[in-house]
């Protein structure tokens, strides 16, 4: 690559004509959608989230699910806001959420 001086002049010209490429038009895209594969097992009896309130207000809750698993979603609401907080498994069925400060709310789980 060339080095340029501080006394070079670059001198950049547009073409004299518009450059035209034809482009064919594509084939439309063919999609393939398979049949349906057979019907699942039955989900786990239910159908909706528990949920837990904390009104005593304290930095960690401990929730007994009787569930015999973990949770498959939890969210964590404290004065009226969903919170990010340091929530574990210390069991199957138990829940521990841990906050910095004392607070009271509810955790929904399924």
């Amino acid at each position: 690559m060339p080095t340029l001086g501080p006394e070079t002049v670059i001198v950049v010209q547009p073409p004299a004509a518009p450059v035209v490429t034809a482009v064919p038009p594509q084939q439309p895209a063919v999609f393939v959608v398979p049949t349906p594969g057979p019907q699942g097992p039955q989900g786990l009896p239910g159908g909706g989230a528990t949920v837990y309130t904390q009104s005593i207000a304290s930095a960690q809750w401990t929730i007994n699910t009787g569930l015999g698993r973990n949770p498959y979603g939890l969210l964590v609401i404290v004065g009226n806001a969903e919170v990010i907080a340091d929530v574990a498994f210390p069991s199957p069925g138990q829940i521990t959420v841990t906050f910095a400060a004392p607070a009271t709310g509810t955790v929904s789980y399924f």
